[in-house]
């Protein structure tokens, strides 16, 4: 993760500096890409298990297991339709300008699915090892203590995109992208919730729900592109925002109520009031300090910004008591082995 995409951003630096514009782009892309598949190869051959030089005994695809997985196929394809339908509409029924304003939105609100993607990475294969174990009582405890991260890690990314959205967009993109800043509100909120149907989805793979994962796939993406074709050439691409983040908050909502029928775990918690109450009180304290930050590069502000916003939000975590034992021990384990790396 961190090569490929250290390379990707360096090598677009360096060739857009020396004149290849978006060729220079895809360029970097590809080259990143490549060098993250030698790399991979490298650690499963030596690391994991040899690839070449030795022959390996495989057991034929059965109709199990096609039966598990040809709807996870599908209802991942039926996520990128709800990502994609709306660049798709506004580029039929807008300018071409609207559609660069909307992806940089869109790229922008991506950033909030970072943390679930990397921990469903862990959180799945743990699930379901405990659950051929029929260990309930500790799948229940991973799945709050999951949801719990996702949610404390996401809200400072969400509440500084909220409080600063035209000055990361000109910084990000532009002055000519600040226009898209109602719409990064919007889908701002939609990813956040978004960020939270992960563990529910994860739990349905689980129990080999995928059969209902891509009827709950179909129906929200039929709603996103009905609601799109509706609201964006009304509403343009505040209208693409609303659909979007309309689906993505049904597709939340039906995850949730589908685990928690299925399962009777409940991953949302009364203390996420607390994380809350913590991120209000930062945004009050930041706008304050913004008042009396006085500097012209709007990127070295929003540094001073997000250095001063992060340590203040755990502060006030660590504060008004947002974390367990465990969780504390899980800080401790990470700091150690921190410095021990160091």
């Amino acid at each position: 993760e961190l090569v490929e995409n250290l390379v990707k951003v360096i090598l677009t630096f360096i060739l857009i500096y020396l004149g290849y514009s978006l060729f220079g782009a895809a360029v970097a892309y590809l080259i990143s890409i490549m060098l993250t598949f030698i790399l991979i190869f490298y650690f499963t051959q030596k690391k994991v298990f040899p690839i070449l030089g030795k022959k390996i005994k495989t057991q034929l695809i059965t109709k199990e297991l096609f039966v598990f997985s040809l709807p996870l196929l599908f209802a991942g394809l039926f996520t990128l339709i709800i990502k994609w339908s709306d660049v798709l509409i506004i580029g039929y029924f807008r300018e071409a300008s609207d559609v660069g304003i909307y992806n940089a939105t869109l790229a922008t609100a991506n950033l909030l699915t970072l943390v679930p993607t990397a921990l469903m990475a862990i959180f799945l294969p743990i699930i379901t090892t405990l659950y051929s174990k029929n260990n309930k009582k500790e799948i229940s405890n991973i799945t709050m203590r999951t949801s719990k991260w996702i949610f404390f890690l996401n809200l400072p990314v969400a509440f500084f995109i909220l409080l600063f959205p035209k000055s990361i967009l000109q910084v990000m993109f532009g002055k000519e992208y600040v226009l898209g800043s109602s719409v990064l509100l919007i889908l701002v909120i939609g990813y956040v919730i978004h960020a939270m149907s992960h563990v529910s989805s994860s739990m349905l793979v689980m129990l080999k729900r995928t059969k209902t994962i891509f009827l709950v796939g179909s129906i929200t993406a039929f709603f996103s592109i009905v609601l799109n074709l509706f609201l964006i050439p009304k509403y343009g691409i505040i209208g693409g925002a609303i659909g979007t983040s309309f689906a993505f908050i049904l597709n939340y909502s039906t995850y949730t109520i589908l685990a928690y029928k299925l399962t009777k775990i409940n991953n949302i918690s009364i203390k996420y009031i607390k994380f809350i109450v913590a991120i209000l009180l930062t945004s009050l304290i930041i706008l304050f300090v913004n008042q009396l930050i006085n500097l012209s590069n709007l990127l070295i502000k929003l540094v001073i910004l997000v250095i001063i916003f992060l340590p203040i939000y755990f502060g006030l975590c660590l504060l008004i008591k947002c974390f367990d034992t465990e969780d504390k021990l899980l800080f401790l384990d990470f700091k150690n082995k921190f410095f021990k790396k160091l």
